[in-house]
This record gives C-alpha cells, structure tokens and sequence, in this order.
C-alpha cells in the first residue's frame, strides 16, 4: 500500500501508540448478535463463559453482543436473537493505547474507512480492536502495516 494512502499529520500520541503497535489478528470467526433486552440478565449471568475481546452492550432498548462464534454456541443456548451477523474478524492493534485509546481508534478507523474498509471498534481498556468483515480482512491488514510502518518512519 503507498505511503501517500496513510495519514501525514498524526498527533504525536497517536503517532507514538501506532509506532510501536502491531496488527494481530484473532483466529477465530466473531459475530455480532443483537437480542431484546429481556434476554439482558440471562446474558448477563453467562458472560463469564466469554473471552476478551468481547463487547457486551447493554441499553434500555436492547443487547449488542460481540464474541467469538463459537462462545456464542455456548452462551446464546436458548436465546433468541432479534439479529446475528457473522463473518467477522477482530484485529488488534498489540500496543497498549492508555488514555489515547479514543483517538487512536478514530485516525485507524478513518484511514481504513478512505480505503473503503469498513471497521467497528471495539475498545478495552488496554487495546485497541477493529471489528473487519472477513471479505476485507486482507486490505485492512496491508492498510494497517502501511500505517504502522509509516508511524516508524517518523
């Protein structure tokens, strides 16, 4: 990927986080599932049977669940998704992000984004991860070396 397609003007945190970060992939396919929040507490009392990376979102509205496919399998027994979506991979940039960690996500999101990879990020307290359909998988790997090559130029 040219050097052109990477962001010239990076904050020095952001530029610094990205410098010494690395792009892992997880292994195994993740999904997103949505339910009704009456499945809440039921899903609640089963999330210890998750992984890190996971998303649990819980509003008033409903639950947004984000896990490997096959932890799904396992705590989604009985539970009826209002929606699932699958053919997901989770990236990780292996840096710790600390209090950067919203603008690292937003300039890494934005440049796959001008690239046309779309990428949902799912923050932690240490790490920064994208959600990526497995399609893009590939041209957000080579956007995200470009990137980080770049931050090690600088």
């Amino acid at each position: 990927m040219p050097a052109e397609n990477v962001p010239q003007t990076l904050a020095p945190a952001v530029a610094a986080v990205l410098a010494r970060a690395r792009a892992v992939v997880e292994p195994e396919p993740f999904v997103v599932v949505t339910l009704s929040r009456h499945d809440g507490p039921v899903l609640q009392r089963r999330a210890d049977r998750l992984h890190s990376p996971f998303l649990l979102h819980i509003e008033s509205s409903g639950v947004s669940l984000v896990c490997r496919e096959t932890e799904w399998q396992v705590v989604g027994g009985g539970l009826h998704p209002a929606a699932y979506q699958g053919g997901f991979r989770m990236v990780t940039l292996d840096a710790t992000v600390g209090p950067d960690a919203a603008a690292v996500g937003r300039v890494v999101r934005e440049h796959l984004s001008r690239l046309g990879v779309e990428a949902g990020s799912v923050p932690t307290f240490h790490r920064e991860h994208f959600l990526v359909r497995e399609a893009d998988l590939d041209r957000c790997l080579a956007a995200l070396d470009a990137m980080l090559a770049e931050a090690n130029r600088r």
